[in-house]
């Protein structure tokens, strides 16, 4: 198991993988930012349309994916979008009745434009203004947990793997990824914080003493040490078993040797929402696929997804109805 979903066992008794919808939005970042900070920074985004950089908390902008996932999901988006789907049958059936099959090529997306940002920070500051007491309470049962889980490691009742600094050069996709390394035990009894992104080189109440070190990333312990930790309740109270993400299957390189090619799609959904916020216009289908072509080509290893591919991510992160093909 990875951090997160060990921290959320300990805590919360429920192995969830993403913080920040099971528990409060800016979960993942607890050890970076307190609620109230996160508060100040959505209200900046709500005001502006803009995602401030704040020296003192950089990983806010870790958050910069949700708000925009949110941003997709608003009224006003939606509505957009509905009066795209609308407006590209209607242009359809005209280009069919016209003899024209080639109208799909020249239907247009609905940007994720400032005013849909500044609606989804919106929403996101009035849910955490709500519960900010229990968001505050959840950030300190995640930090006790990390506590707990780092204890626990320096004691030897649950041994910790992982890379050393910020791990393998994920863009070279015909690289072995190394077998992860058990970490010493004694590294655990220093004041370090385990987080979702690694072992910080910080404790609890350091402050601001410059950047964190990254020193082990990767990190995974055996479910079966961490249960000895927190046994599963007898009275079925679970809410939420850990299971491996689910992952799409990809062929094995031709030569049937090395790893199979990897793709960061978490990287290409923040530029496809990049490209989208600064365009002025409403970007065609063909010219944002082909934008994004070209930024796969560039970005993503010797072995770039496919055509296909590119475009069904696009369509799973811009909806799929927006199109009317």
């Amino acid at each position: 198991m990875p951090v997160d979903p060990i921290l959320a066992w300990l805590a919360f008794g429920s192995a969830e993988t993403d913080l920040d919808t099971a528990y409060y939005f800016g979960a993942s970042i607890w050890h970076a930012a307190n609620p109230d900070h996160i508060v100040e920074w959505l209200a900046e985004i709500k005001e502006t349309g803009e995602f401030a950089y704040d020296p003192a908390y950089p990983e806010l902008l870790e958050l910069e994916g949700g708000v925009m996932s949110r941003a997709a999901r608003t009224a006003s988006y939606q509505t957009a979008l509905a009066e795209a789907k609308k407006k590209n049958a209607e242009e359809k059936a005209k280009a069919e009745a016209a003899g024209d099959p080639k109208i799909a090529a020249r239907i247009s997306l609905p940007g994720v434009k400032t005013v849909y940002v500044r609606e989804a920070a919106s929403e996101l500051l009035e849910e955490l203004e709500t519960d900010l007491p229990e968001a505050t309470s959840k950030q300190s049962a995640l930090w006790n947990a990390s506590e707990t889980l780092r204890r626990a490691i320096a004691k030897g009742d649950i041994k910790a793997f992982g890379w050393r600094g910020h791990g393998p050069d994920f863009s070279d996709q015909h690289k072995p990824l190394p077998l992860r390394e058990r970490i010493p035990d004694d590294l655990f009894a220093a004041p370090i914080t385990i987080t979702g992104r690694g072992l910080l080189s910080f404790a609890l109440g350091d402050g601001g003493f410059g950047t964190p070190e990254v020193l082990w990333s990767g990190v995974l312990c055996d479910s079966f040490d961490v249960l000895k930790i927190k046994p599963i309740p007898d009275d079925d109270s679970v809410k939420v078993e850990y299971s491996l993400p689910r992952q799409e299957k990809q062929k094995p390189p031709l030569n049937g040797l090395g790893r199979p090619p990897r793709e960061d799609w978490k990287q290409f959904h923040q530029e496809l929402i990049r490209y989208l916020v600064v365009e002025e216009a409403a970007p065609s289908r063909t010219k944002t696929r082909r934008y994004m072509k070209e930024w796969a080509d560039a970005n993503m290893g010797e072995t770039p997804p496919s055509d296909k591919s590119i475009e069904r991510e696009i369509d799973k992160l811009v909806i799929e109805a927006v199109y009317a093909e």
